[in-house]
């Protein structure tokens, strides 16, 4: 399938994974861009030696592109930025804080970037400082995110600039990747569905839990602090909700906080781990292979657009 991002990319299928801490890594990025996709690397919970032994690894298993997503928010923030310049992976993704920082160091290394923006004002912004693309992302993601919906944010954003938009929040089949190319966007960004694929390195009690997982299994907390997640519901959830929501301190929060992404998904502490999850974790039905995964999507996607003309 011919779109901009797959021609600037040079990635076959017009799927991307999301950046995940502590999951992108290991097998599954090489898995997504074997399979024709693009696999990301999340360098949020890494430090820069990490990231450079991380990129060697993916290189050393695939010589298709793949890219790594920088988290602003991440203490070696200027370190990791500095590894992507030297190592230039064909995308970096940018999120968790201002973007502007990265901007002219990817520039000047000759590396394509797509920050994550939360409505048209910023999209702008970053075209207008000369980003490749702009990543947009409903509130029905996994992990952080903002306040407006995928489909509000596809109605307004794609035909009010001109560099290609990545569509993240509450892709979980066929159908949504050809109705997010329809509205106007380039590709898609994935990160529930690849959580529970065999190359992920999730634990496989955490991979059962997103299994069982029904349309009811996420939350939303962080909000009334300025940032929402959304997890699945667990004891952690339910005490981080009731906490902030009762005006416990931020560094009440932030302690409790501390660490529970790694207890969840790479210990596999069920209930005290914080697992990021999408809505669309319920279309998680069984363990499959990066590349079954994607083929089953793009097969449903050609489908689907196919079949759109007995509409007219």
């Amino acid at each position: 399938m011919n779109t901009r991002i797959t021609k600037m990319l040079g990635i076959e299928h017009p799927i991307i994974c999301g950046g995940m801490a502590w999951v992108g890594s290991g097998l599954l990025p090489a898995a997504v861009s074997n399979a024709g996709g693009m696999g990301m690397i999340g360098s949020g919970n890494m430090s820069a030696e990490m990231l450079r032994e991380e990129i060697a690894s993916v290189r050393a298993q695939t010589d298709r592109p793949f890219g790594v997503n920088l988290n602003r928010s991440s203490p070696s923030r200027d370190e990791l930025l500095q590894v992507v310049c030297e190592e230039k992976p064909a995308l970096v993704t940018i999120g968790g804080g201002d973007p502007r920082p990265c901007i002219e160091p990817l520039k000047n290394a000759n590396i394509r970037f797509f920050p994550i923006v939360p409505n048209l004002r910023l999209a702008k912004r970053m075209e207008e400082l000369g980003a490749d693309g702009v990543i947009i992302e409903g509130l029905e993601s996994g992990g952080k995110v903002g306040t407006s919906t995928t489909l509000a944010l596809l109605n307004i954003i794609p035909s009010e600039i001109d560099i290609p938009v990545l569509v993240a929040g509450g892709i979980g089949c066929g159908k949504a990747i050809a109705a997010s190319l329809l509205m106007g966007a380039d590709a898609v960004q994935i990160g529930t569905l690849f959580l529970v694929t065999e190359e992920s390195p999730m634990h496989p009690d955490i991979k059962k839990r997103y299994i069982d997982a029904d349309d009811n299994a996420t939350m939303l907390t962080g909000f009334s602090r300025g940032q929402g997640e959304r997890v699945l519901r667990n004891k952690f959830a339910e005490t981080y909700f009731k906490m902030e929501t009762d005006g416990d301190s931020n560094d009440a929060l932030n302690e409790l906080g501390t660490g529970a992404y790694r207890r969840g998904v790479m210990q596999g502490d069920l209930e005290m781990g914080s697992l990021a999850a999408g809505i669309i974790v319920s279309k998680c039905d069984k363990i499959v292979t990066c590349k079954e995964l994607i083929d089953t999507l793009m097969d449903e996607c050609v489908k689907t657009l196919k079949s759109a003309s007995v509409y007219l």
